[in-house]
């Protein structure tokens, strides 16, 4: 692809996200609908920068999908469906990391496995150990997704110049999921008033705040992979 057709094909799919992106937030019937568009378009985009050897993004992307067809098409929201949902959202977790790993020196990869390993068995100890009776599939799979999203920031920020857009796309990603997260804790322990409960629970989605962008910049950033493979 010549590079006036990819600018061209970039801007249109730019312009398109941030339509979807605004009526997620001013038409509440299309809500639903925008959202998920707006994920699958990304999807999509990133299939025009497919080549072999360079489908982690992708596969992450399809995954992502995946999840939110029961996250965001299939009502009411399940547990079964939120249980699914976490365990490919699992699944994109692993891409990026094994996309960071692929570009991290040998020392850094090691260091990157050890802590990951460590940092998801004592977050499913104490997982194990709060919850106790109330342990399920769904809150073992939620801590490992979340213990692996945050591992995966800080090792995206500490390669920052390697991929930037893939950077800033995980740093959205763990913002949206932790206003998601601290919603659910809110929840549990019946808290409702306070500052940050009034951040979390905003007049408007402010999860999708983070998440609509995060999306379309990771399926940038498998464009800049392709064009940083090709110089």
């Amino acid at each position: 692809m010549n590079k006036g057709k990819s600018v061209i094909l970039t801007i249109s799919f730019i312009l398109a996200e941030l339509i979807l992106y605004l009526l997620i937030f001013t038409v509440k019937s299309l809500s639903a609908h925008a959202s998920f568009s707006l994920v699958a378009l990304a999807f999509f985009f990133s299939l025009i920068y497919l080549r072999k050897n360079n489908f982690v993004v992708q596969i992450a992307l399809f995954f992502t999908l995946i999840s939110d067809v029961f996250l965001v098409l299939l009502t009411p929201l399940t547990h079964l469906n939120q249980s699914i949902a976490m365990t490919t959202f699992s699944v994109v977790q692993i891409a990026y990391a094994f996309l960071i790993l692929k570009e991290s020196k040998k020392v850094q990869t090691k260091i990157n496995i050890i802590v990951r390993v460590v940092l998801v068995a004592i977050v499913e100890i104490i997982t194990i150990l709060v919850l106790k009776e109330k342990l399920d599939y769904l809150s073992v799979i939620s801590m490992f997704y979340y213990a692996n999203l945050v591992l995966n920031v800080v090792f995206a920020l500490i390669n920052y110049k390697k991929f930037p857009l893939l950077t800033i796309g995980v740093v959205l990603f763990l913002l949206c999921d932790t206003v998601i997260g601290l919603q659910f804790v809110f929840n549990m322990f019946g808290v409702t008033n306070g500052v940050f409960y009034n951040i979390v629970y905003a007049p408007f989605n402010l999860a999708w705040v983070f998440y609509g962008p995060s999306q379309a910049l990771l399926s940038l950033s498998s464009q800049k992979e392709l064009n940083k493979k090709a110089s």
